[in-house]
């Protein structure tokens, strides 16, 4: 085992652990105090310094919310064999009793794919801590995954201010506290033509599917996986493909995705109003509304509107699968309209 404390914050301890056996699995350190107190917290920060010099995607690096722990002034840092971490002991100069992590809720943006979902999280995250926030795309080295995310230890999770991720509604579950959701939506078609160019920008002209190589063109135009079927209703709602199979999605769908929005959704914003909406979601976050430049946009240069796959999707097909994000996406379209069309009015009153 090899691991380091790189620095102490005002408000964390942070560094690295790792093993050299191949494991996947996350590692620990374990923090111990001069008040007989001793937690555990898994490395869930993917370090590119560290991944480079171990030569693995793994996410080695540690961070530790100073408000979970109960100190006067002596922290030490060891490894799950009791071996003390490089930089390990810390003297802290004023002692600390626990403090509530933030403001007693957590947030989730749920970054739905081609939304400008990876620009937003670019922002949330240059605002908090690496022990405020966690990552989670499943199948994502740098990220979380479920079976990662429910190993967390409980105190771990408490202190956590900020989910992101591409997943659906519900990912809260493992947290043990209060949580407000935050989205973009985007126009269905648009977004659906995004994401099919961002993959064949990608190198990718067939996906597989039960085992078969099929055309992209082709999942397009039948919607043969989530990502081509409503997804945003998908993940609003909560609802998978094995909750909802491909090709079955309804208006009771709907209304769930606008049920959970009126009760657990802060602020769903619109990416064709991303400039305006992206600093109205961040204040309503209790951010700083941030300018906001663009990340992960499919290379335009790299666009061919005469490429093969391409011509052969049926649009109207895709927008009549595509109906009931289209319908979900209207009615939030509606509503920030009539905010806008009520705020002359509030501003005369």
């Amino acid at each position: 085992m090899e691991g380091a404390v790189d620095y102490v914050s005002a408000t964390e301890i942070a560094g690295w652990i790792a093993s050299h056996d191949q494991n996947n699995a996350l590692e620990s350190v374990f923090v111990e105090t001069d008040r007989m107190e001793k937690l555990e917290f898994k490395a869930i920060v993917f370090r590119t310094d560290i991944a480079d010099r171990f030569a693995r995607n793994k996410k080695f690096g540690f961070a530790i919310p100073l408000s979970s722990l109960r100190y006067d002034s002596e922290i030490r840092i060891t490894d799950r064999n009791h071996k003390l971490l490089e930089n390990g002991v810390i003297r802290m100069s004023v002692p600390s009793e626990p403090a509530t992590p933030g403001d007693g809720r957590c947030r989730v943006f749920l970054h739905i794919q081609k939304t400008a979902g990876t620009a937003f999280s670019s922002a949330i995250r240059s605002q908090l801590a690496h022990s405020e926030t966690c990552l989670f795309y499943q199948g994502h080295f740098a990220a979380l995954d479920w079976d990662e995310a429910n190993s967390l230890p409980e105190h771990q999770c408490r202190a956590f201010r900020q989910l992101i991720g591409h997943t659906f509604f519900g990912l809260d579950g493992f947290l043990r506290q209060p949580t407000r959701y935050y989205t973009f939506m985007r126009e269905p078609v648009a977004r659906v033509r995004s994401h099919y160019w961002h993959y064949r920008t990608n190198g990718f002209d067939s996906l597989e599917i039960d085992g078969q190589s099929v055309p992209l063109h082709q999942i397009v135009n039948e919607g043969l996986t989530g990502e081509f079927d409503n997804l945003q209703t998908r993940m609003i709602a909560g609802v998978g493909d094995r909750n909802v199979p491909l090709g079955s999605m309804s208006d009771h769908v709907v209304e769930l995705a606008m049920r959970n929005i009126d009760r657990f959704f802060d602020f769903v914003g619109m990416t064709e109003n991303f400039d305006a909406h992206s600093k109205m979601m961040l204040e309503t976050m209790g951010l700083e509304p941030v300018s906001i430049g663009r990340h992960n946009v499919t290379n335009v240069g790299r666009i061919d509107e005469n490429d093969e796959g391409y011509r052969l999707i049926d649009w109207a097909k895709v927008a009549e699968i595509n109906r009931f994000d289209q319908a979900l996406y209207q009615r939030i379209a509606a509503r920030h309209r009539d905010r806008q069309s009520d705020a002359p009015e509030r501003e005369g009153a």
